[in-house]
């Protein structure tokens, strides 16, 4: 599904199961891909998946769903087995982000939803098991779990194993659980088991919220870079 809009789009009682987006380019969006506008989703299920860029230098984000400048709302939705691949061998250039999430600028508010057993995979830079909010994206997660995600790279980072901000991202999470997510060893930087904040002006905000049994070379639970990335923990357990 591919939204281009300025308006609402609503999907609820739904399921997304099996779709693929691919290209030699850049690959967006496994099952949704939205620009702009308002994409409110509920009581909705995506399983398995996959956005995946085939060629070289190629790039990968979001296995289930991305958004670029949009405001996404979900409520009661479970995401498990999104892949993210973008893994030609020497590509030095390629990204892959967001196994589940990826956010390019814009907002989301996720509730009561689950984000579990997804995949990235890149040849250069990987990011975020569950999700990833680049360039300004603000997101909030409250009453959820990100669990069983794994992130890794060959050569130069890996970072977030259930979310990586980066380039000014912010990400809220309140009253959830971060567990068993695992960023995986061989690229030079291999950071962030549960959250990973990296890159200028970039923050998170853990309230009430649990990381456990999350893995990571630097960083088990979080990770975060020097500089004038932020990070705030509140009643939270790591």
């Amino acid at each position: 599904l591919y939204v281009d809009t300025v308006t609402t789009t609503t999907i609820a009682g739904s399921s997304f199961t099996d779709n693929l987006a691919t290209v030699s380019g850049t690959a967006r969006g496994g099952a949704i891909r939205t620009q702009h506008g308002a994409l409110d989703i509920s009581d909705t299920s995506f399983t398995n998946n996959r956005a995946e860029a085939t060629g070289a230098g190629g790039s990968a984000y979001g296995g289930a769903l991305y958004g670029r400048d949009a405001a996404i709302t979900i409520d009661a939705v479970g995401f498990d087995g999104s892949t993210v691949l973008a893994s030609y061998s020497g590509a030095t250039g390629s990204r892959a982000g967001g196994g589940a999430i990826s956010l390019q600028g814009g907002s989301l508010e996720l509730t009561n939803a689950t984000i579990e057993n997804g995949t990235v995979t890149a040849y250069s830079y990987a990011s975020g098991g569950g999700i990833v909010a680049i360039d300004g994206a603000a997101a909030t997660i409250l009453f959820s779990e990100i669990r069983d995600n794994t992130v890794g790279a060959t050569t130069t980072r890996s970072h977030g194993g259930a979310i990586a901000v980066d380039t000014a991202g912010e990400v809220t999470v309140a009253s959830s659980t971060l567990e068993g997510n695992t960023v995986t060893s061989g690229a030079t930087f291999a950071t962030g088991g549960a959250v990973s904040v990296i890159g200028s002006l970039s923050g998170s905000t853990l309230v009430n919220t649990t990381l456990y049994g999350n893995t990571a070379e630097t960083g088990g639970g979080l990770y975060l870079q020097s500089g004038s990335a932020n990070a705030s923990l509140t009643h939270s357990t790591v």
